[in-house]
């Protein structure tokens, strides 16, 4: 998968609200990646592969994803690396995107399809260009754009930037296809509500966008992006708001810090320092000090917040909707029953092994040496953890000071 430009498509969401924020998450740290967003990488990559070689999902279930750099490479053995397997739930939510889009290709036999499409704007700007996941091109005058989501964060399709600026590149500077619509769809198996959803609106439409929104945004990120940081520039360019969270400088970006504590405590001046940008690690540290207290105090206010919603009804405009769980069998042993009829043993998961715990109980229960079972059983290291100095656990030594510099 392509590397994201400096506006991508991806984060659309949030340099078109936030202008500086494309300046400043680059003066901060990177965020690490997540095994959420690695386990999307390897879903997106299988997805690929399947469209391409006209597959099924579950030829690679148990199959490994090995992440390298953000790069996918799919394996059958699990080697060394960040490597996620895949798994029934994986292979089930991509055949979900790869059947729809095997579907629309037996309905419209003279469309043009393209997976994991390079689109560029350079009408827009030379640094916006992105990777659609699949493009379709239909001769009736209608370009369709899927994008799939791993992710349970409901993603929204109408009026979407990412999908806009995918359908914008797709669509050319002089729409050469001299299509009139184009239609916007979300895979989402992970989401809320129908995992897929489609949004559509007219290419004149779309292109008013791109003229008087899209540009006039991206104008804006690259008139901030070479001036001084100062409390002015702050205030012109940075924009807090619910985008912040997706943002590198989340954390350190001192209008976001402000407008956070603003917001819960009705402050209308907080000692929070503006420049330098970013802020200055002792100060994030008194912030950290903080948290364990604010996370307790915001779950305090959602819970109260919740149950008068619940009692009440809509209010302050904010509503209590009826979450979705899972699917599951009304009755698992009659579908167990009819399933394997009609489709064989393969209804059944492999069998799996206990916890060590539980098995570990079982085993000194039997009489048998903790040695040989101990033997069979390791525990990874798990997250790092920031606790305060007086805790009785070694300090890691930090990266810098392990290669000779220093962490002052």
């Amino acid at each position: 998968m392509a590397a994201h430009s400096v506006i991508s498509p991806s984060s659309a969401h949030r340099w078109m609200q936030c202008p500086g924020s494309v300046k400043l998450s680059q003066l901060a740290a990177d965020k690490p990646r997540s095994q959420y967003a690695d386990r999307g990488s390897v879903a997106h990559k299988l997805a690929e592969q399947c469209l391409l070689r006209g597959e099924k999902a579950d030829k690679y279930l148990n199959h490994w994803g090995l992440v390298v750099k953000g790069e996918v490479t799919l394996i059958k053995n699990r080697e060394k690396g960040d490597a996620h397997i895949i798994d029934q739930k994986m292979v089930d939510d991509v055949q979900l995107y790869v059947s729809g889009i095997q579907a629309i290709r037996k309905t419209k036999k003279n469309a043009i399809f393209h997976v994991e499409e390079r689109v560029r704007l350079p009408w827009i700007a030379s640094t916006l260009h992105g990777t659609a996941d699949c493009v379709i091109r239909d001769p009736l005058k209608t370009i369709q754009i899927i994008d799939y989501k791993n992710g349970v964060t409901y993603v929204d399709e109408r009026e979407n930037p990412q999908l806009m600026i995918y359908a914008l590149g797709a669509l050319g500077e002089d729409n050469p296809t001299m299509a009139e619509k184009v239609i916007m769809t979300v895979v989402q198996p992970n989401g809320q509500g129908d995992p897929i959803r489609s949004y559509g609106m007219k290419v004149s439409e779309l292109n008013e966008w791109g003229q008087e929104t899209l540009k006039k945004a991206v104008e804006l990120v690259h008139v901030s992006y070479p001036l001084h940081i100062n409390a002015c520039w702050q205030e012109k360019y940075l924009h807090p708001g619910k985008w912040c969270k997706w943002c590198n400088a989340e954390a350190v970006c001192p209008v976001n810090t402000k407008d956070v504590i603003n917001g819960m405590f009705g402050v209308d001046e907080i000692p929070i320092a503006m420049p330098p940008v970013p802020a200055e690690h002792e100060k994030l540290f008194k912030h950290y000090a903080a948290i364990p207290r604010l996370k307790d105090w915001i779950a305090a206010v959602e819970k109260e917040c919740r149950g008068y919603l619940i009692d009440n009804g809509s209010a302050y405009g904010w509503k209590v909707i009826q979450g979705l769980g899972h699917r599951k069998f009304r009755d698992p042993e009659a579908a167990a029953k009819t399933l394997e009829n009609i489709l064989g043993k393969g209804v059944y998961a492999p069998q799996k092994l206990k916890s060590p715990l539980a098995i570990r109980e079982m085993w000194l229960a039997k009489g048998h040496a903790s040695k040989i079972f101990d033997s069979l059983v390791e525990k990874p290291l798990g997250k790092i953890k920031i606790v305060s100095t007086d805790h009785s656990a070694p300090a890691l030594p930090g990266k810098k000071h392990m290669f000779g510099g220093s962490n002052e």
